[in-house]
């Protein structure tokens, strides 16, 4: 009796020593992140090389992964680099839930009390008059909006962004369902649920946002676009470091508390991990407070156009932040990282790994050459003008002596647009409307010239393809987020 006694209080001191050893594993980041080898915390080098591999050809600009609080891989995608930050679009909107989540604890504001009446607003509608702050964060309102979660136009966000008055947009579109019983995506929302805390806290969402949830983390260096009045943008416009979209992530990891300090209310936090609302058409995936849930996966996303990602992943202690040009599964990521996670414990190093690893790191931040076709002849420079096209593009001129340059003149723009070809590889051009975009050419055959223009804060990109006659220009131009468009020009 006494040796099997003896072995049970053996057993459970091996076991509460497992216990602590796991978690002192956790740290938390300072003013700069420790970095770990991924199989000193139980991951494997190989298969995030594999991540890496498939995030090249993903349209991915960077991509931070961390387990129990330590990086143990990040890559930049050139022209994209640690540097810079990102606009990290729809996934703004789970910080302004976090800042609800926060004043109401204040005692500022109430989630379940009427959003109009928050805003200082009035309606005769019971409908509207019914509409709470929560509504708005969980997107049933039923406001009626247009802004599917597909790559379908989204007509109700451009018309709010074009509008004067965004807050009175939104206030002015008719109601197309009662609040609170079906999910649709609405920007508007958002950007009511800034003005909401901006008014109730008496200071911007951005100020508030910086005394009681930014700094408190660690995050400091950032933007926060605003609307024609002066209100954050809710729904987007939060330009991000990747490693503090990472912060932001462990956070909630922890259930809203950073080094012992509580900084989003824990109950906050758990009602992300419990979504209850449906996401139409999405129907497996869940939402709350601007976070994206899918309980079969157990996996937690804060999710922007383009794929602006926060991936949270509490059973594996894993937290990574992407952002990017371009849409792919949300699944395929979450597979990827749940797959390189092979043990709770260090596992033996893998060298050889490791170096495919840092191979694939150093890959992403150092661009092919322009590929050129041996029998390239460049035109002589030439201005060419266009028809009237969709694109709205004037004219053209394109010189390629010296370093090489072109000149687009756009029929909304008084000014034209100035940017370098990049015949040798990636070329910043001077800033135009506050905006700084890169551009690379190369040649595919004796007149044929693709130029590639990237914004890598902006998550956004475009292609020309130019094919050039004796002295006509043809033209296929593919925008940003858009549909290609051809285009002929004759030169001047």
């Amino acid at each position: 009796m006494l040796s099997r006694t003896l072995n049970l209080v053996a057993a459970l001191s091996l076991a509460i020593v497992s216990l602590a050893a796991h978690a002192a594993r956790d740290v938390w980041p300072g003013d700069d992140w420790e970095t770990a080898t991924p199989e000193s915390q139980g991951m494997s080098s190989r298969a995030l090389a594999e991540l890496l591999t498939w995030a090249s050809f993903a349209h991915v600009d960077s991509l931070v992964v961390t387990r129990h609080g330590r990086i143990v891989t990040e890559a930049y995608y050139a022209p994209y680099d640690a540097a810079m930050k990102h606009r990290i679009n729809s996934a703004t909107k789970a910080f302004v839930g976090s800042l609800v989540g926060i004043a109401a604890a204040e005692g500022l504001l109430d989630p379940q009390g009427g959003a109009l009446v928050q805003l200082g607003e009035s309606s005769t509608d019971p409908a509207r008059r019914a509409i709470t702050l929560q509504h708005l964060i969980d997107m049933t309102s039923g406001i009626e909006w247009h802004e599917p979660l597909t790559s379908d136009f989204p007509r109700s966000l451009v018309a709010m962004e074009r509008s004067s008055h965004w807050v009175r947009y939104v206030l002015d579109q008719p109601m197309a369902s009662a609040p609170g019983t079906e999910f649709n995506y609405n920007s508007g929302n958002s950007q009511l649920a800034s003005a909401i805390v901006a008014r109730k806290t008496g200071m911007s969402t951005r100020e508030f946002a910086v005394r009681r949830l930014l700094d408190p983390i660690g995050i400091r260096d950032f933007r926060w676009r605003e609307d024609p009045q002066g209100v954050n943008t809710g729904a987007m416009g939060l330009y991000m470091h990747t490693r503090d979209m990472a912060r932001y992530g462990y956070l909630y990891l922890n259930h809203g508390e950073w080094n012992g300090r509580p900084v989003v209310p824990r109950a906050w936090v758990d009602k992300v991990f419990d979504a209850k609302v449906p996401m139409h058409p999405m129907a497996q995936w869940r939402y709350a407070d601007g976070w994206w849930t899918l309980p079969s996966k157990e996996a937690y996303l804060a999710v922007g156009y383009a794929r602006q990602l926060i991936v949270v992943l509490p059973r594996q202690r894993v937290v990574a932040a992407f952002t990017g040009r371009a849409g792919y599964a949300f699944e395929d990521v979450i597979d990827k990282l749940v797959g390189a996670v092979r043990s709770d414990e260090a596992i033996a190093p893998d060298d050889s790994a490791h170096a495919l690893l840092q191979a694939e790191v150093r890959k992403a931040a150092t661009p092919p050459a322009p590929a050129h076709a041996k029998d390239a002849s460049p035109p002589q420079s030439h201005t060419f003008r266009f028809e009237p096209n969709p694109a709205r593009l004037r004219a053209v001129t394109i010189d390629f002596t010296g370093a090489g340059r072109y000149e687009l003149q756009w029929e909304d723009a008084p000014e034209p647009q100035v940017r370098p070809l990049g015949l040798q590889g990636w070329s910043a051009a001077a800033p135009w409307r506050g905006e700084v975009a890169y551009s690379r050419s190369q040649w595919l055959g004796p007149r044929k010239l693709e130029v590639a223009v990237r914004w890598p804060e902006e998550a956004r990109d475009q292609l020309f393809l130019l094919e050039f006659g004796d002295r006509t220009l043809d033209v296929k131009f593919t925008p940003a987020n858009g549909k290609p468009v051809r285009m002929s020009a004759v030169a001047q």
